[in-house]
This record gives structure tokens, sequence and C-alpha cells, in this order.
């Protein structure tokens, strides 16, 4: 061969070698209730400064950098995932459970919007604003990002939307039984399941999806008390259930569910502190992640309070959910997300207005001193790569 030609093939094989392995575009947003704020225990509306965002980072190194703040209707009431990526990462979908009564703007009433912010514009940019049934909470978007779900809490709904052109247009509704207050909802990786957790009564219901509608599959299933935060692994093997529990200060619990089967279905528990909140599971499918409040949200003259909440780590290893490593957070600390590489672990703490990072190790997690700051309190985070 021609000693150029072979050059050039060289380099050639370099240069794609390179653009294979150069790093994704990796994103972090947060949604930022900044209306209300925890004082001594009491949830409790800010009288300024209080406009809601929703924050894009770049995490695809560290530390995190700001991309862009925008201002958009967010809430700290259900699960931490009321927001959600579209999977090329051209929109992400906001909900707001909550706004500032216009009556009395120191409380606040259900709110009724979803929001569409455009990733791709130059700055990113809310596209449509849509207006809802009763405060709207857990949203998702399908693998395929055709399809939004979000549920509805104050009318045990779940609202079905097709996403076009960075757009939703609803499509349909299914009703839940009445005070089952729905709280978090998650796809399955094939986009062919979706599971809707309701702390109201206590049940985890499974939609069925194709041909672009959503329907009752006429599974319920049980994971444990109050049902809250849900992530199905990208596996598509196992679905992790947080229970928030009655909130009376007793430890609450983490749930395996099986998906293989055609009923999804509980394996195993593990226990976890007093209130479960936020859930992620990472990536790789090998590790899942609990949020608990463990009293950092009551009074300190409770009896039950604690000066911090807590993160636990688990493998999901033969069917169990295995300890791995937990560590101290911030107060009323809401969502959490793995890195895409599932080699870091991301924490939102809604008193300090924060998003802690922790590196996960073979033998546990580790605090990286790193903290990426919020204009509000972090109360739902999601995370994606492409």
């Amino acid at each position: 061969m021609n000693i150029k030609i072979l050059a050039s093939v060289v380099l050639g094989c370099v240069l794609n070698a390179a653009c294979a392995q150069a790093p994704t575009r990796q994103l972090l947003v947060t949604a930022n209730d900044n209306k209300v704020e925890l004082r001594q225990g009491v949830v409790t509306v800010r009288p300024a400064d209080n406009k809601d965002s929703l924050t894009i980072f770049d995490i695809s190194s560290a530390p995190a950098k700001l991309v862009a703040r925008v201002e958009a209707p967010a809430s700290v009431v259900g699960p931490p995932q009321s927001v959600a990526l579209a999977p090329d990462l051209s929109v992400a979908i906001m909900t707001a459970a909550t706004r500032i009564d216009p009556a009395d703007p120191a409380k606040t009433i259900d709110g009724n919007q979803i929001s569409v912010i455009d990733l791709e514009a130059s700055p990113p940019a809310v596209v449509q604003t849509v207006s809802v049934g009763p405060a709207p909470a857990g949203v998702a978007v399908s693998p395929d990002g055709k399809m939004v779900l979000a549920v509805t809490r104050t009318d045990s709904a779940v609202l079905v939307f097709a996403l076009e052109g960075k757009r939703l247009r609803q499509t349909g509704r299914l009703a839940l039984p009445e005070k089952s207050v729905p709280g978090g909802v998650a796809f399955a990786p094939d986009g062919k399941r979706a599971l809707v957790t309701r702390d109201g009564d206590s049940t985890v219901t499974v939609l069925s999806i194709a041909g672009g509608e959503a329907k009752l599959a006429g599974r319920d299933f049980f994971t444990g008390v109050r049902p809250y935060g849900v992530q199905v692994s990208k596996s598509g093997e196992w679905a992790i259930v947080g229970n928030a529990g009655r909130g009376q200060g007793d430890y609450d619990t983490i749930t395996l569910v099986d998906m293989k089967g055609d009923l999804p279905r509980t394996v195993h528990h593990a226990t976890a502190g007093p209130t479960v909140e936020g859930i992620a599971v990472s990536p790789d499918s090998k590790l899942a992640a609990a949020v608990v409040h463990d009293g950092s949200n009551r009074p300190p003259s409770s009896p039950l309070y604690r000066d911090n909440g807590r993160v636990f780590v688990l493998r999901i290893d033969g069917g169990k959910l295995v300890p791995l490593g937990d560590a101290p957070i911030g107060k009323w600390s809401q969502g959490a997300a793995f890195s895409p590489d599932s080699r870091r672990l991301y924490v939102e703490n809604m008193v300090e207005r924060n998003v802690q990072v922790f590196r996960v190790e073979a033998n546990g997690i580790v605090d990286t001193g790193e903290r990426i700051s919020l204009p509000g309190g972090g109360a739902a985070i999601a995370v994606g790569s492409r």
C-alpha cells in the first residue's frame, strides 16, 4: 500500500476512534420551588423573590457548569419527579402541583400548569404552557420521545399527551379511583408499559401502551405504605419504588419490583429511614438510591427531629436489594439522580438550596464536597445524555 494512503487510513481510524469516544452531551436539570421555605419545620410561603425556575447544568465534566436558568412554575409538592427530559435532550417537561393563591399571597393552592422548555433554543426558553387538571405532579417522557404521561393528584388522573415538534397535544385521560392521589410515573424502556404510584391508597397501577395510546392494564399491585417515587431500570428487568410511609417516624421501605414477566410484582424490600422521598436507578441498572428525610423536615422541638436526612445506595443483586452505603445529606431533601456513567450521585437539598454530589465506589459512596447552587429549593431532578 502507498505510504500516503496508509497514513491517511491510520489517521482516519484514529479520528474515528476519537469521535466514537468523545464525551456525550450530559445535562442535569432541576425544578426549583422558590415559593416556599421551611421555617422551624413549617412550610411557609416566601413573601418576595419567589419566582420558580428550571436550571440546566452541563455535567460532562466536574464541577457542573450552569447553562441556563428559565423561569417557569414548579412545586415541591408530590414526589420529586415533576421534571422529565426528552431522550434527545430537545425539551424538558415540568409540572407545578402548587401556586400562590391569588386571593391570599401567604397561601398556596393547587397548581394547574405543565411547561415545555426548549433546551435547544439560545437561550433555553418556555415554548408552551398547558393548563391541566388540579395539582399535576409526576411526569415522564416515553423512550421514543413521542408520548408524555403526567399525573394530577387532586382529581386522581393520568393525562396522556403526544409530544410533537416540541409541543404537547393531549390525547387522553385515564381516571383512577377517587382519592388514590397518584404521585410518580415511569415508563419501561421498551415503551410498552408504565407504572403509576398511588400514595393515597397505597397501590401501584400498570399501564399498557401501544399505537400512541395508554390504557389501564388491569393490573394493580402493592409495594408498601404510600408508594411515592418510582423508576424502571434501563435493562427493563426491575423497578424501584420508594414507600413514603405515614410520617410517624417509623422506618420506611424501598421495594424491588420484578418487571420481567407479564405481571410486574414485588419481590424484595429494604428498610430505610423515615419518609422515603426521591428514588433513582443507575443507568447500568446495578444500583438504586433513596433519599430519606429522617425527621430533618420536622420542628427542632420534635423528638423525631434530626439535623440531616440520609441517602441510601443499594446494589440490585440476584433479585434483592443489598445495602452498599449511606451518607448524611441536607434537610427536607428531595430528588436523586445518577450520572450517565453511574459513577456519581446527585441529591437535592431543599433547605440548603443546592445539589450535593457523591462519588459511587465499590464499597460505598463518598461526598465529593461539590455543591451545585440552586436559585430556589430543589424540588425535582433529572439527568440525561446523548
